[in-house]
């Protein structure tokens, strides 16, 4: 402030105001320069009442104003700041501080507002200012195969002269998992099982899949993969077939699988012939009633001729359909053998056996004349028959009676007539003998009739020649 002073010359003779002195500053005529506080990032500016622009120094100080009269008037200077113009550059780095692809700059002013937005669908970083800058891009494309960490702060940001603002970015990653060969693996078991009747059956395949995560870093091109899920696979266990007579060689059981260690398998399941199967043949007698039981052994499906051989005393009846060869199953129907007695024919072993298979049937007949003479007439007729002996009983049985020789038929003997003699049987009839017919002896004599004496003259086989 510079003040000034002056006198009031006062008329002597009417007492009033004469006049005024020159106005004289008291003290200093000028104003000091002043020096303005100063703010980084802005320029001062200085205007009058009129806001007309007030010259700074190069310093940006008001400068000092000297000669101040007392007539010019008080000055108002308004002193207000303005942003100065900035660049903001943006760079983006990895994370171990190394600089990656090209920098931006985004034209400002200070303090102006600065806000980045990651737009990671477009693979880019928008970009919003408080003022409009038509030489600013709107947006910062993320170098390619890179994208934002997510640690940057992207809250709005001052601009400032000299700023650089850094953003973290990584390796952009792809999830490969569907299309990467080595995210997934597939065990299998196989079992083929060779049935003894059908042949081979249609395979059992079992699998055991892992799978696991694979993210592909897009700059390096490394893979990195995730843990095996599951971490433990399983192949359950088969029910292997029966088959009646057969025992498979082997049984399938649950098994664990390793996705480190895992592999494919091939299992064979073959059948193995049970022993022991079991074909019987009975023996039996006319009525059903079992004589004898035999068990041949043998194994499923193996075949055996079979040597029928009926208990002693005994032979298979003739006429019956048996098999020669057994097939051996699980379970054969028995084999029934109808069997007779045995025999043989005794016939002849009369003496040994005491038994009679020949006979002999007689007749004989004695003459005896009246003057003593006697005469004999045999008649005789031979019979056999057939022995047979049941060797299981023992018993013998025989046929009929059949004339072997000798006399077919015992002829008439008529005694010779003797004059003045009767014989006790004027006729002996003739007679075919059979086995049952009995021995017969005939004695013929003569009774001298009373009163007369015959004589009876015969020949020598006693026939009445002359009375």
């Amino acid at each position: 402030m510079v003040k000034f002073k002056r006198s009031a010359v006062i008329s002597m003779t009417n007492g009033n105001l004469a006049h005024y002195t020159d106005w004289q500053s008291e003290g200093t005529d000028y104003f000091n320069e002043v020096t303005l506080p100063t703010f980084t990032g802005y320029t001062p500016k200085a205007v009058n009442a009129n806001q007309e622009a007030v010259a700074l120094t190069t310093a940006g100080d008001l400068p000092a104003v000297t000669g101040v009269k007392a007539d010019q008037g008080d000055t108002v200077i308004t002193i207000s700041y303005q942003a100065d113009p900035v660049d903001v550059i943006v760079i983006f780095k990895d994370e171990n501080g190394n600089p990656i692809g090209t920098s931006t700059t985004i034209h400002g002013q200070t303090d102006e507002s600065l806000t980045l937005t990651s737009d990671s669908a477009n693979h880019q970083v928008k970009i919003t200012t408080g003022l409009t800058h038509t030489d600013n891009p709107s947006t910062i494309a993320l170098p390619t195969n890179w994208e934002l960490a997510d640690s940057n702060d992207l809250n709005p940001a001052k601009m400032a002269s000299g700023q650089t603002i850094a953003l973290l970015i990584r390796h952009q990653t792809t999830d490969v998992s569907a299309t990467d060969a080595n995210a997934a693996e597939t065990f299998t078991r196989t079992i083929n099982i060779f049935d003894p009747y059908q042949g081979q059956l249609q395979p059992i395949i079992q699998t055991a899949t892992f799978h696991r995560s694979a993210i592909k870093d897009l700059v390096t091109g490394i893979v990195t993969y995730g843990s095996w899920v599951p971490a433990q696979g399983n192949f359950v266990k088969v029910e292997i077939p029966t088959v009646a007579g057969y025992t498979p060689d082997k049984q399938v059981n649950d098994e664990n699988v390793d996705p480190l260690k895992g592999k494919d398998e091939v299992i064979d399941i073959h059948y193995q012939a049970n022993d022991g199967n079991i074909q019987e043949i009975d023996y039996v007698d006319q009525d059903g009633n079992v004589v004898n039981h035999v068990n041949l052994s043998g194994k499923t499906d193996s075949v055996a001729k079979i040597n029928y051989q009926a208990p002693t005393n005994w032979q298979i009846k003739a006429g019956q359909t048996l098999p020669a060869q057994v097939t051996f199953k699980v379970y054969n129907p028995v084999i029934k053998v109808v069997i007779e007695h045995q025999t043989r024919d005794v016939t002849g072993l009369d003496q040994k056996l005491n038994i009679q298979t020949n006979k002999a049937v007689t007749r004989q007949i004695t003459i005896t004349t009246p003057t003593g003479q006697s005469s004999t007439i045999k008649q005789s007729a031979q019979f056999k028959r057939q022995a047979t002996q049941d060797l299981v009983t023992g018993v013998i049985s025989y046929g009929d009676w059949q004339w072997q020789s000798g006399d077919k038929t015992f002829r008439q003997v008529l005694p010779t007539a003797i004059a003045g003699y009767t014989p006790n049987y004027q006729v002996i009839e003739a007679v075919t003998p059979t086995a049952d017919t009995s021995d017969s002896i005939y004695l013929v004599s003569y009774q001298a009739n009373p009163g007369q004496q015959t004589i009876s003259y015969q020949d020598v086989n006693g026939f009445v020649v002359l009375t």
